[in-house]
């Protein structure tokens, strides 16, 4: 009798054994580089991006699928598997965090909105891009962001850049340093800025206040 129930302890034993070890491998790799475990997809212990399929009316002409690739250790491609638009190329970034935005202008295509993230540091690179004439464009240069202040203050980036009541103006809301990090908000006009023609990321001209 004391042996069969000295069997049957170990299988429980070794059963929770191989449980526990196959949750901690499936979280493994999400800690170490944001908290947000709910959204991000991990591609390796180093890279991750909140979204591996990005889904909106880009050309205005019916829904559109991008497919998120990582192509190397800087770089980010979003493709189009149907081949009705050019890949969207994202460098010098380790990880990305892809915000959904809508009709910024009011043209009737949606725009894709990105933040460059690194391993290391707090501030970091927003970007807006549209999709216009068949190539993609930066709908407005580059915005700076704290790390609170995209994550907390501004949900998760959803309200980083904002459409007003007049066309091709869009609101947005920005990071500035002075003793403590700010977070103030500017009224711009839209001025598409097409993504290769640039050799740099092209960043918003701010004017301390």
């Amino acid at each position: 009798m004391w042996s069969k129930r000295l069997a049957l302890c170990l299988v429980c034993v070794i059963a929770l054994s191989g449980c526990r070890e196959k949750v901690q491998n499936a979280t493994e790799g999400f800690y170490r580089y944001s908290e947000r475990t709910d959204t991000v997809q991990p591609v390796d212990s180093f890279h991750y991006t909140n979204k591996d399929t990005v889904f909106g009316h880009f050309r205005g002409k019916g829904l559109d699928t991008l497919l998120v690739e990582h192509v190397d250790s800087m770089s980010w491609k979003l493709c189009d598997k149907s081949g009705r638009m050019v890949p969207l190329t994202v460098d010098n970034a380790l990880m990305l965090f892809i915000v959904s935005e809508g009709d910024l202008d009011g043209n009737g295509t949606e725009e894709i909105g990105i933040r460059r993230e690194q391993e290391m540091g707090n501030w970091q690179d927003y970007s807006v891009y549209t999709y216009r004439n068949g190539k993609w464009m930066y709908l407005i240069p580059t915005i700076t962001l704290y790390r609170t202040h995209f994550y907390e203050d501004l949900n998760q980036g959803q309200d980083v850049v904002k459409s007003t009541k007049k066309k091709s103006y869009v609101q947005v809301h920005y990071s500035l340093f002075d003793d403590v990090a700010l977070l103030l908000d500017t009224i711009v006009k839209v001025n598409p800025i097409p993504v290769n023609s640039c050799d740099s990321i092209p960043f918003m001209k701010i004017k301390r206040q």
